[in-house]
């Protein structure tokens, strides 16, 4: 007998499909509103990078229920495509600063755990953009450097500096995977 990644493993039976799909339309759903609007969970991260004013909200592992909740809608994207969960995925993998700032390099961690039989590879494909606040719109950073998709290692992209109010990565995933980012840098 061997193990099988979950993305491998199809359910359509009358008892855990059902289940499967409840958790993907109403579960899912629910926790990222609920990490959004009624724990203030999402507000203590803002607040923690100075984008918020306030003072620290709820139980000290609060966080760690925040990262559970992105574990949660990766799996579920893994097993079952949703534009509309993507989207709010793409959202949670951006940085939102108080002020422009002056950007010239990123440093991402992809975290792959095909070794462990797991369900999280690096992306196929991955980039940059960002929200010029002046121009109001999102532009692709013009990077110096290759998109690496090393896996278990710091990968660093220079570019030419720019000025930014947010910086988004957006990745192509491969298809029956989800990606996990272990560190995410700017400078």
């Amino acid at each position: 007998m061997r193990e099988v990644p979950f993305v491998n493993v199809k359910l359509d039976d009358n008892f855990w499909a059902p289940r499967i799909e409840t958790n993907r339309v109403v579960s899912v759903p629910h926790n990222i509103s609920w990490c959004e609007t009624e724990t203030g969970r999402i507000n203590n991260f803002k607040i923690a990078a100075g984008l918020a004013q306030g003072e620290f909200s709820g139980i000290c592992f609060d966080d760690s229920d925040v990262y559970k909740i992105i574990e949660g809608f990766a799996y579920s994207l893994a097993a079952r495509p949703d534009d509309a969960l993507k989207a709010k995925a793409d959202e949670w993998f951006e940085y939102e600063f108080k002020t422009p700032r002056k950007i010239t390099s990123a440093t991402v961690y992809w975290f792959d755990d095909e070794a462990n039989g797991g369900g999280r590879r690096v992306p196929a494909a991955w980039k940059l953009t960002y929200y010029d606040a002046r121009l109001e719109k999102r532009l692709d950073v013009e990077a110096q450097d290759a998109y690496a998709l090393d896996k278990d290692r710091d990968v660093v992209v220079n570019f030419k500096e720019i000025e930014a109010s947010k910086i988004r990565i957006n990745a192509q995933l491969k298809p029956g995977y989800s990606s996990g980012i272990l560190r995410w840098v700017v400078k």
